[in-house]
């Protein structure tokens, strides 16, 4: 089997491509250098010319901000980059799995979302996201549309490392705060990955949730790599209305991988055992 992965310099792309070439899988990642997933001519031209089995598709704008203050940007990217994909799989005859977002619902439910939730998602990023979901089901007969959790992993030097960027900041300061009333699904990428080679190698398509079990505010996962960095600085919670940001982020990110466990293909841990497995035997040996 071959795989291509786009965004393959990101966090999930390069877990991607590392546990995929270790269960076996020739996988060959593009960068945003190598493949702009916005040119249709060469989206076409590469995946019928590497005639791959599937398509991995993780190249996005994923900064919600960003996105809210550039709309055009957030679909140029996002959606069109998705159609662009979609429409080079069909050529090929690819399986196409693409990477959504766990935000695509309002966030009002109080609870985690399972895949029969209907989505209403209320940024220029996440209704990117999910435009490209509703492409993706309309041009591919074979798919994946995964919606992952908040997403950990990768090196210690990728830019949007959010479990270093909270060791650098308790490092640097005695009291750091973290909102109380955000909640989500903290999801190690390199489960991610194991997760959809069993997924892929099933063939049962459609779309899925995958996070870690279980779930946490903002403040509780950040409470929580302060913990397991074994790090004295003092985490308070606070309101989300303490961070200005452009993007009204839903209040409830949380998942529940409904579909994966009626189909008994479940096999994510606990996001508290991969954090943990992330920061002791990975980042802590690169940071150290």
């Amino acid at each position: 089997m071959k795989v291509i992965v786009t965004g393959a310099e990101g966090m999930l792309g390069s877990d991607l491509c590392d546990v995929f070439q270790n269960s076996g899988i020739e996988a060959i990642g593009f960068s945003r250098n190598q493949l702009d997933i916005c040119e249709l001519d060469k989206v076409k031209q590469i995946i019928t010319s590497e005639k791959p089995h599937c398509v991995i598709h993780t190249a996005a704008i994923t900064n919600v901000d960003e996105c809210q203050k550039n709309q055009a940007l957030a679909h140029s990217v996002n959606t069109i980059g998705t159609w662009n994909v979609a429409l080079g799989c069909k050529k090929a005859n690819a399986i196409l799995v693409y990477i959504s977002s766990c935000g695509v619902f309002d966030g009002t439910k109080g609870e985690p979302y399972t895949e029969i939730d209907q989505p209403a998602p209320r940024t220029h990023y996440h209704q990117s996201k999910y435009l490209g979901e509703q492409i993706v089901s309309q041009l591919c007969q074979d798919y994946f549309i995964v919606r992952p959790g908040w997403l950990f992993g990768g090196k210690a030097s990728h830019r949007r490392n959010f479990v270093e960027a909270r060791r650098k900041e308790a490092i640097a300061k005695p009291k750091i705060v973290s909102a109380k009333d955000k909640f989500g699904s903290p999801t190690y990428t390199a489960d991610l990955a194991k997760q959809l080679v069993d997924l892929i190698q099933s063939e049962a398509f459609g779309l899925y949730h995958i996070a870690n079990v279980g779930f946490a505010s903002r403040y509780e996962y950040v409470n929580k790599i302060v913990q397991l960095l074994d790090l004295k600085t003092e985490v308070y919670p606070v309101g989300s209305d303490a961070f200005v940001r452009p993007a009204p982020v839903p209040a409830w990110e949380a998942l529940d991988n409904f579909y994966l466990k009626m189909r008994n293909l479940l096999q994510m841990r606990s996001w508290e055992d991969s954090l943990e497995d992330y920061i002791k035997n990975r980042l802590l040996l690169e940071v150290n």
